[in-house]
């Protein structure tokens, strides 16, 4: 930036014209100064409201992300009740096993079908948990779907407008600027919704596991197993099919063709 000069302010002096001019001098000053001070402020005012802004965004999604981890955990405490409460009915059976007194086949066989329940009911129950476990502190960010029509479970967003995301495309640089997946059943138009940036979307279906997925170059919102081939096209890979249904987000950096 450069400096600014200023007018030069003469040395008092005892003579009335020199006077004048010294004084003349020091308003041409003041004004100059005014002048240069008012973008300056107007600069700072601005800079400040952007940077008030930001650290509002940025406080929102961190209060986004403990009520997320807060939920997290709270599901985590739900299962392991739930694990618990099949415990207890699987000890009970075990013991009324211990105390029959006599071969009563029919009430045997129950007892034998109550714990087999229990353990396959048990065995679900830590399969949820085991995924919770690895879903804490794993960030979902909430945005607001910007496009005419709902985007569902999986479908790759980009950052159309502040706070807001549409499906993503890799037709365009701009279109593939991927920053998560959905992480709801459905976000309807308009409405706000949760989105996955980080970990494993689960819920999914028809995936092929071990295999990496891209954006679609063609149809918007969509992962494929193809990587764009087109000039103009954009390749980024999107994640890692751990199962059929689960999908780990690796987004990479994009390739222009």
């Amino acid at each position: 930036m450069a400096r600014t000069t200023y007018p030069v302010i003469p040395q008092p002096t005892a003579d009335p014209a020199g006077m004048l001019a010294t004084l003349r001098a020091v308003h041409d000053t003041v004004e100059q100064l005014k002048l240069n001070s008012i973008p300056a402020t107007a600069q700072q005012a601005t800079k400040g409201a952007q940077i008030f802004a930001l650290a509002g965004s940025v406080a929102a999604q961190q209060a986004a992300t403990v009520i997320n981890v807060t939920q997290q955990i709270t599901n985590v405490t739900n299962s392991v009740t739930g694990i618990q409460g099949q415990i207890t009915t699987l000890q009970a059976a075990l013991q009324a096993l211990t105390t029959l007194e006599h071969q009563d086949y029919i009430t045997f066989m129950g007892l034998i079908a109550t714990i087999q329940a229990s353990i396959v009911t048990m065995q679900a129950q830590i399969a949820v948990l085991q995924a919770q476990v690895l879903l804490i502190g794993v960030p979902v960010l909430a945005y607001i779907n910007a496009s005419a029509a709902p985007i569902t479970l999986g479908t790759p967003v980009y950052i159309s407008a502040a706070g807001q995301v549409s499906p993503a495309v890799a037709s365009s640089v701009a279109t593939s600027k991927v920053v998560g997946l959905v992480n709801d059943a459905s976000i309807a138009s308009l409405a706000s919704g949760n989105i996955r940036v980080a970990g494993v979307v689960n819920g999914l279906s028809g995936l092929v596991p071990g295999s990496v997925y891209y954006l679609d170059p063609v149809n918007a919102g969509k992962i494929t197993l193809t990587a764009p081939t087109a000039v103009g096209q954009v390749v980024l890979p999107i994640g890692f099919a751990l199962t059929s249904t689960s999908l780990e987000l690796v987004i990479e950096r994009s390739i222009l063709l």
